[in-house]
């Protein structure tokens, strides 16, 4: 074996221990920006998707007079929204105390 090729195999043997801890952080870092770009698309997605909420609330400060309410706070319209309750509401219809 020559001079060249005894060196050409000394570097060989010293630059594996470094080439494969770099190339599995390389992975790891490929693997991340990966995951990093999926979850700014989904975030994305959801921001411009319609938000719409149901609540019942107070008519007013002090009232006993209960308001169910359906708000889109979303930042686009909210077309063709089916609202389920389960239980149904119930009322008292003028009589006191006794719900329907």
């Amino acid at each position: 074996m020559d001079a060249s090729s005894t060196i050409a195999l000394t570097a060989l043997v010293i630059s594996i221990p470094t080439a494969v801890p770099t190339f599995v952080y390389s992975h790891r870092q490929t693997a991340a920006a990966t995951r990093g770009n999926a979850l700014t698309e989904r975030a994305q997605r959801e921001q411009a998707e319609p938000y719409v909420i149901a609540d019942i609330r107070p008519r007013g400060p002090g009232s006993s007079l209960m308001v169910f309410s359906i708000e889109n706070i979303g930042s686009t319209l909210a077309r063709d929204v089916q609202l389920t309750i389960d239980p149904p509401l119930r009322t008292t219809q003028g009589r006191k105390g006794t719900p329907s």
